[in-house]
């Protein structure tokens, strides 16, 4: 399932990421790649997703959370 369809104050674990090198290079700075454990604080219709990923929370926009698939740990 895409991140951005997670419910709030779940824990996940990071399965795959769609998209180009860019993207995923960018998202393994942020502690974000496969096997990575994140947990969902915020995930309103309107907005950002506001996610845990190693004790830092991160805003992610909905366009590439749907490109992150998780599932619940």
């Amino acid at each position: 399932m895409p991140l951005s369809m997670a419910e709030e104050g779940k824990k996940l674990k990071v399965v795959n990421i769609f998209g180009g090198r860019n993207i995923k290079q960018r998202l393994s700075s942020l502690g974000i790649y496969p096997n990575a454990i994140v947990e969902i604080n915020t995930n309103e219709l309107n907005g950002p997703l506001i996610i845990s990923v190693n004790n830092a929370r991160i805003g992610i926009g909905r366009g590439m959370a749907t490109k992150i698939i998780v599932e619940y740990v």
